[in-house]
């Protein structure tokens, strides 16, 4: 799939998010978009945590619309 032809959410709008949201991940290296749930600030598959966003550290520095971040968009 292809990520979607509107901009990426901010950091900050990603945080603002309502706990149940379903969202789209295109991660930082270029994996995805996949669809994953978005649950008391971090990410699941399922019924598993992934753990935050922004790589291994959870920096929110690494989420947004710059080359390399992780770019989150809501699901439709």
């Amino acid at each position: 799939d292809k990520p979607p032809n509107t901009e990426p959410l901010t950091a900050a709008e990603v945080r603002a998010l309502p706990s149940g949201t379903k969202i789209l991940v295109l991660w930082g290296g270029g994996n995805g978009p996949h669809e994953y749930l978005w649950k008391d600030g971090e990410v699941y598959h399922g019924e598993r945590a992934l753990g935050p966003l922004g790589g291994l550290i959870g920096s929110w520095r690494l989420v947004g619309r710059k080359p390399y971040q992780d770019k989150v968009w809501v699901a439709e």
